[in-house]
């Protein structure tokens, strides 16, 4: 067979015996020699220009030019004047170092520049791609971004605009970084440092701590960046709004500031320099305390109101307004208007009294008065003592009298609740003489405790007394007039 092509010679040279037909072979003609070797010159220049279809092993091949117009490899069209699809129309290198070559693929380890200098490099076991200069890519669109990856090809990178960097997810931007620095999520106007568009009806900005006990923060810093003026904290145990710098921490509605917490401490609502924990400011501030059963309007709930110079205590409701110290009630406001206390009252003064009431002289006049003011120990009741016809029934003479007086006991004591000497009467002895006048109370009203219930002698209405001590002279005055006339008789005889 007459080899014409460099592919169908032998690497053994006892093999090849001709060259396109003309015999070669041991002892041939030495004209024969000479037309082989024109032959073999001829076959090498139509490699060298590339106008040979023979094949050649690629991993020896160094070109300083290679230009494939039209032609074909494996089959596959390379280059003219359209390019095909997985096809290139011109391919300019120094160096050229493929393993396989093939209608679907080149595998290369190194990419060069036209001037010789490595730009970038593919690694054999990982496929890693390492450029050591700029890759330029096209700018891409949101629905055909340019940095993209197989099978979600409208999702990646595009540059929509001059120093705009975009994020598309699904055909649609998710992200961008615009000329001026500002980053948008779900916008593509951010006109902050960071714009955040929520793109359904509810939705968040979320932290999540890394891990278990760790806390998250969003913390703002002065323009040095060394100095945190503001911080929004959380952690396992608690939540704070945070200010570590001497400005008060302020809050707004409709453009107006509404609250602050100063650098004290001190709460105020509706004042910018509050001088108390709380201060509440305005032409004639409420304070209401409301629930579920007061309702929410401004006339339900306890209120606090200050008008003008005038100050205002409310309950609302139809219920009683209670005053405690101590834990303990000791005052109450019924709806109605009265006043229960639980202990003593003093009027005129601002000592302890005890469970007493007291009466201060700035409070009490001189003077005869109209009537005697009593005090019922079993309901509470004090009262004034009438003497009207209007109040009284079932008239009759007194039944005691001068007989009555003669059994009373004057004495005189020392008072331990009052630590005075005094001269009366003691209750429990006018008991059983005169029971009328001596009002029975409680055994608590003396010793102060509410399981002593017994009833005992309280006291003796001394101003009573005097009807009695009137019947005693007049029944003396009897007497005495029966003795004067028994005497003119004995004097007239």
């Amino acid at each position: 067979m007459s080899k014409t092509k460099i592919s169908e010679f032998s690497s053994d040279p006892a093999n090849n015996t001709d060259i396109d037909g003309i015999n070669i072979a041991e002892g041939c003609a030495p004209s024969g020699i000479n037309n082989a070797i024109r032959e073999l010159m001829a076959q090498l220049k139509e490699w060298q220009s590339g106008t040979s279809l023979d094949t050649f092993n690629t991993n020896y091949m160094v070109a300083t030019a290679v230009d494939i117009n039209g032609g074909a490899i494996d089959g596959a069209v390379i280059g003219a004047n359209s390019a095909a699809a997985a096809t290139f129309t011109t391919a300019t290198a120094t160096t050229f170092n493929a393993t396989t070559v093939d209608s679907t693929s080149i595998e290369v380890t190194n990419i060069k520049a036209k001037d010789g200098t490595a730009a970038a490099t593919i690694a054999d076991s990982t496929g890693v791609f390492t450029h050591s200069t700029t890759t330029v890519f096209p700018a891409g669109a949101v629905g055909t971004p340019s940095i993209t990856t197989a099978g979600d090809t409208n999702t990646g990178i595009y540059f929509p605009a001059a120093d705009t960097i975009a994020f598309t997810e699904g055909g649609a931007e998710a992200m961008r970084i615009d000329s001026s620095g500002n980053v948008g999520i779900g916008t593509s106007s951010p006109d902050f440092p960071l714009t955040v568009q929520a793109n359904g009806a509810a939705q968040s900005l979320k932290l999540i701590a890394r891990a278990s006990g760790n806390s998250t923060s969003i913390q703002f810093f002065n323009n040095a960046n060394d100095t945190l003026q503001f911080q929004v904290y959380s952690d396992a145990a608690e939540s704070v709004l945070l200010s570590t710098s001497t400005r008060p921490l302020n809050f707004y509605t409709n453009g107006s500031e509404r609250m602050r917490i100063d650098s004290s401490g001190n709460v105020g609502i509706g004042t910018t320099t509050p001088a108390r924990q709380l201060t509440v400011y305005g032409s004639a501030p409420y304070l209401a305390l409301q629930n579920s059963t007061t309702g929410a309007t401004n006339t339900d709930g306890l209120q606090l109101q200050m008008n003008g110079n005038d100050a205002y205590l409310w309950n609302f409701e139809n219920s009683f307004l209670a005053f405690g110290t101590n834990n303990t009630e000791r005052m109450r406001i019924q709806s109605g208007g009265s006043v229960s206390m639980g202990s003593g009252l003093a009027l005129g003064s601002l000592n302890d009294v005890g469970s007493s009431f007291a009466i201060g002289g700035s409070v009490i006049s001189a003077g005869a008065g109209t009537y005697p003011m009593k005090w019922n120990a079993s309901t509470g009741a004090v009262t004034y003592d009438t003497s009207s016809r209007l109040v009284k029934d079932n008239i009759q003479d007194s039944p005691y009298g001068l007989a009555e007086v003669l059994q009373l006991q004057p004495r005189k004591y020392f008072r331990t609740d009052d630590q005075k000497d005094e001269i009366g009467f003691i209750a429990d002895e006018v008991k059983s003489i005169l029971p009328e006048f001596v009002p029975m109370v409680a055994k608590s009203v003396f010793t102060k405790d509410e399981e002593d219930t017994e009833l005992i002698a309280g006291g003796v209405n001394y101003e009573k007394l005097t009807a009695v001590l009137t019947k005693a002279i007049q029944e003396l005055k009897s007497e005495l007039d029966s003795v004067k006339a028994e005497l003119a008789t004995l004097k007239g005889n």
